[in-house]
């Protein structure tokens, strides 16, 4: 039971308090919540509650630490490594997406880290409240959705590439050039879906929002923009990977369907697609090279394909497990006094994601995804 005088509402309740109302924490334990802060002080109010555990936002901002230095080690690397790709192909620079990726996701992990350690100076330091630390929220998701929206241009313009041979060429860069011209409007999106913590802790700085209800509605508000800003990001993915897939199925088809013409026509009847391979896998002269090209052209097509659908099933993944961590955060409004713990665990997944990204273009990953899906 809370004693007489104490908070007690749907954020919690609060079990021990002083004369004025204000809620009394124990030794490892505050009210320093971000979006939403328990502890009112620095605007001469109560404490209402001491929900966070600081031994555990500690082990978790120290984990998000590790994480993320592991990650510009890593990070750092690719960087090396692509600049070398930049330099032996006589490429600027800016027009390399796998090096511009990896920049994106150093910056957004410098971000990161710079959140971190305001947060284990100062407690205090709020995101949605305090300036500092919502301006480096922002940038870090800024720079993390440049990251991949950088990735998935670069592994479409690799996948839809596999396609020259069977679309032609031309048709194959006009599509290449309309990806690149909805990237700006990507990144504008997800610019203003993550905007919300910074205008908010700007409004907070003027004196101009002070009121726990007023923050209440801004957090939930500012969490369901940035889980549908994902989700959005997401299905714009998905919406051009499935056209994309639908294009290498046809391209598959008429290949296919070559590859019958070419062995008589006949086997298909026999021993389906299986035995016209084997038909034209071997023989010599002319015709047999150009039965070979018809099997390489669709064995790359395939790779291409089967890459398409395992980058379409990760961002699946990624969206669906955010939303489903989200809901709880936005539907139990006893959560609504914990998001700093939504905070984190957000933070550290991102990292994780980021850190996934940084791998692909590693000497060695990169150097496989090329072979496997160009043939080079």
């Amino acid at each position: 039971e809370n004693k007489a005088g104490c908070f007690s509402g749907f954020l919690g309740t609060c079990s021990d308090c002083d004369t004025e109302g204000s809620c009394l924490c124990s030794k490892w334990q505050n009210g320093h919540t971000d979006y939403v802060s328990m502890d009112r002080s620095r605007w001469d109010r109560t404490r209402l509650l001491c929900p966070n555990h600081e031994i555990v936002i500690n082990v978790m901002l120290a984990m998000l630490t590790a994480l993320a230095l592991e990650a510009m080690w890593r990070v750092s690397c690719a960087i090396h490594f692509q600049r070398g790709v930049v330099q032996k192909r006589g490429l600027p620079w800016h027009q390399h997406l796998p090096l511009l990726s990896c920049c994106a996701v150093f910056l957004s992990m410098s971000s990161q880290l710079g959140v971190v350690i305001i947060k284990l100076v100062s407690s205090e330091q709020l995101l949605a409240i305090n300036l500092l630390p919502s301006a480096l929220h922002f940038t870090r998701a800024i720079f993390g959705y440049t990251a991949m929206e950088c990735d998935y241009a670069y592994f479409f313009v690799v996948t839809a590439k596999a396609q020259e041979g069977s679309i032609g060429r031309q048709r194959v860069q006009d599509i290449i050039r309309h990806r690149y011209r909805a990237m700006p409007k990507q990144i504008l999106t997800a610019f203003a879906a993550w905007a919300f913590p910074l205008i908010i802790a700007a409004l907070t700085l003027v004196g101009l929002i002070e009121s726990t209800e007023v923050f209440l509605v801004l957090m939930l508000a500012n969490v369901t923009a940035e889980t549908v800003g994902a989700a959005n990001f997401v299905w714009q993915k998905q919406r051009v990977a499935s056209q994309l897939a639908s294009s290498f199925d046809k391209s598959i088809g008429a290949v296919q369907a070559s590859l019958v013409v070419a062995s008589g026509g006949a086997n298909r009847m026999r021993g389906g697609l299986d035995a016209c391979r084997q038909t034209l896998g071997s023989g010599q002269g002319v015709n047999a090279q150009y039965n070979r090209s018809l099997l390489e052209e669709e064995a790359q097509l395939q790779d291409a394909k089967k890459a398409l659908d395992k980058h379409r099933r990760q961002l699946k993944i990624a969206c669906i497990s955010l939303i489903l961590f989200t809901i709880p955060f936005l539907a139990v409004p006893l959560l609504w006094s914990r998001m700093t713990y939504w905070w984190l665990s957000q933070a550290i997944g991102s990292v994780i994601f980021q850190r996934q990204l940084a791998l692909t273009y590693s000497p060695g990953r990169y150097r496989d995804a090329l072979r496997r899906v160009q043939r080079v």
